[in-house]
């Protein structure tokens, strides 16, 4: 096996675990990704993801060992997407930018977004901002996707742009900006907090990998619901 079909599955399998989180998935040099859970889901979840995420761009993940989910309020989550303008800060116009792909859905939904960060330039056709305070008019809430290293200093920046919630997105790996200081840190400054779970999960209508891992979730106690 050549080193980029290699990398390929690499890829592939880090898409694996962020949908069937807690099974293991590895990957073999000589025969591919495989789940090493037992789960009926994640043996399900395998054959969704061979079926649909081909195209899917996760260049930017590596394959992880386990992954631990974070408990999300789902209507904590659908709320924050409902509550007006809202920042992606990560999102680059490169095309295997997962926070472009996010930045794309929401607006594709009607959201009112607007992108942030340091290089600037666009992201998909629209300007994008240096940092929060180069963004003119009220901003309601800010998704983070940057690495866990910056993601205190963003949840710094966001509290003091005058934002009321925040988003902490959770890497395929490890914690990405949902690092468990991003998230004490957003707490004490008063923000309200919507950790580690991926955007497109509760945008409506929800797409068949993304409904699939709301599942997973679901079923395992990782997604809640306030409202009961």
């Amino acid at each position: 096996m050549g080193a980029e079909a290699h990398d390929q599955q690499q890829r592939f399998a880090g898409a694996a675990a962020l949908v069937l989180e807690g099974d293991p998935v590895h990957v073999d040099r000589w025969h591919g990704p495989s789940v090493a859970g037992p789960s009926p889901l994640s043996r399900i979840g395998w054959l969704v993801l061979r079926s649909t995420c081909a195209t899917e761009r996760w260049k930017e993940h590596a394959v992880p060992a386990h992954v631990t989910p974070i408990p999300v309020d789902a209507d904590a989550a659908t709320a924050f997407l409902r509550s007006g303008r809202l920042a992606v800060i990560g999102a680059s116009d490169a095309r295997d930018s997962f926070g472009r792909s996010i930045y794309e859905a929401l607006r594709a939904q009607g959201v009112e977004v607007v992108a942030v960060h340091p290089r600037g330039g666009t992201v998909a056709g629209d300007v994008c901002h240096p940092s929060l305070l180069d963004v003119p008019g009220q901003l309601d809430g800010a998704i983070v996707m940057v690495s866990a290293p910056a993601s205190v200093d963003v949840v710094r920046q966001v509290a003091a742009r005058g934002i009321p919630r925040i988003w902490l997105f959770k890497g395929v790996g490890g914690p990405g900006a949902a690092s468990p200081e991003a998230i004490a840190v957003a707490e004490e400054l008063g923000l309200e907090v919507v950790p580690g779970a991926c955007p497109l999960m509760f945008l409506e209508p929800v797409g068949l990998v993304h409904r699939f891992h709301r599942l997973v979730r679901r079923t395992r106690g990782h997604v809640a619901s306030s409202s009961g």
